[in-house]
Formats: C-alpha cells, structure tokens, sequence
C-alpha cells in the first residue's frame, strides 16, 4: 500500500494509465483468442455414434423456434457416415467440392471439400461410387450435413 501512496502521481498520469489500458486489452485478446480457436479433434476423439437419419430426425422432432439451436450442438462433433458419391463439383485445381448420399437417408445429403492432391481418386470417380468418410460437422442446414473432413475411403 506504500507503494502506490509514493507512486500515486505516476500512477495517475498518462503514462500509467496508458501501461494498464495495454496490460488490460493485451489480457481481453488473449482470452477472446483462446475462446475462438476450433477445437481439432484428435485420434482419441469419439466418434458419435449417430447416422445421418438419426441426427437430421433429433434436429427436425424439436419445436421449429428449437431447430436452429439443436443443430449447433452438433456442431463441431466427430463423425462417420457411409454412403454414395451424389455429385463431384470442381471448386478448383485442387479440389473439389463432394455431394454424398448417405446410405440411411437419401433424402439428405453429406457435403465435404476434398483436395485432390491427398485424393487423387477423385479426379476419375464416378456417381454411385460407395464412400465412407470421417470429419467433424460444421453446418447442418436442413436436409444437408456439411463436413470437415479428416478422413475417407471409396470404393
């Protein structure tokens, strides 16, 4: 307490207030960085156990108002869906944007972008090829799952 009676002035002059406004917003962005930053789910992350049928009929048997916050709990969430390969778009040279049917509901859709560098396969596939992919849902809207993918196979 001697302390800040003898640097009181200091303390209350440009240079200190200044010093702590910088501490202080140093301290907020740090903070707000670390809440931002997406969870990457590793090898040891669990893989829910819920096909796409299962998830889209959770979300639509919720009052409509409800909808959109059920499906935000999803997102984020390790998955594996199985399927075939509805429609390939060519986003650019190196990758392409995938349309899967998944095998339980094909009357909803697997959306996930692949780069052909990793998945050369996709250059030559062709519809009603069976895939399998692994990823963490980033969007479901409607009938559609949209994936980051972290894994598949054709075929």
């Amino acid at each position: 307490m001697s302390w800040f009676a003898e640097n009181k002035e200091w303390f209350f002059s440009g240079a200190g207030v200044a010093i702590i406004g910088a501490v202080f917003t140093f301290l907020r962005t740090l903070s707000r960085k670390r809440k931002s930053e997406p969870q990457t789910p590793s090898a040891t992350t669990p893989i829910l156990q819920m096909t796409v049928s299962q998830i889209l009929g959770d979300i639509s048997s919720r009052p409509p108002f409800q909808r959109d916050e059920a499906a935000k709990h999803y997102i984020g969430t390790r998955v594996s869906f199985s399927g075939i390969l509805y429609y390939l778009r060519k986003q650019d040279e190196n990758f392409v944007h995938v349309t899967m049917s998944p095998k339980d509901a094909s009357w909803a859709t697997v959306q996930f972008i692949v780069s052909v560098k990793n998945y050369p396969e996709f250059k030559v596939i062709r519809e009603e090829t069976p895939l399998t992919v692994e990823g963490t849902i980033s969007k479901i809207d409607n009938r559609e799952v949209y994936l980051d993918l972290i894994s598949m196979s054709s075929g």
